[in-house]
């Protein structure tokens, strides 16, 4: 019964948690630093409660505020990629969506998932890919594979129905 009271998704690792993790891990790796340093203006309510007023907003006890010293502008300091995963992950938790627990686990598995998808990703950008083993269900197939062509980079055949890169079909 208990149960009942809590969100349905406060089983499970945070979906949100996990790629902005994985995202964030993957640009610091890119550009070598977690550093972002972005800044993202932001009005209260914009995308929820389009039109509603500022003053109705910053409103308690059913009152309209009536300080016109009041500001609806609202400034996200974004200063690391990681920084930025967590807010995206505490965004669920007070959401309501997930329990802190759920976005922890959801972070951590997130990282995980980049270090694991890092080496091969790091691949496309440093032009080895043409020459790389990938996986397939049928075993690891070379590059060079008749399914692709002879060192053909991945998605130059994905005009033609059912390809998929790195799969080798029997």
């Amino acid at each position: 019964m208990a149960d009942q009271a809590l969100s349905a998704a406060f089983r499970y690792v945070s979906g949100h948690s996990t790629v902005s993790a994985a995202c964030a891990r993957v640009l610091e790796l890119f550009t070598g630093s977690d550093a972002f340093g972005a800044v993202e203006q932001r009005q209260p309510g914009e995308l929820t409660e389009p039109g509603v007023s500022c003053q109705v907003m910053q409103g308690s006890d059913g009152q309209r505020a009536t300080d016109t010293t009041l500001s609806c502008e609202v400034a996200l300091q974004l200063p690391t990629f990681s920084s930025t995963a967590e807010m995206a992950g505490l965004s669920r938790v007070l959401g309501g969506y997930h329990i802190q627990a759920n976005n922890l686990e959801g972070l951590k598995l997130g990282r995980k998932v980049a270090a694991f998808d890092w080496p091969l990703v790091h691949k496309y950008f440093d032009g080895s890919i043409a020459r790389a083993v990938i996986w397939s269900p049928s075993g690891r197939v070379p590059r060079s594979n008749p399914r692709c062509g002879s060192g053909e980079l991945p998605g130059e055949r994905s005009s033609e129905p059912g390809y998929v890169p790195g799969y080798a079909r029997r």
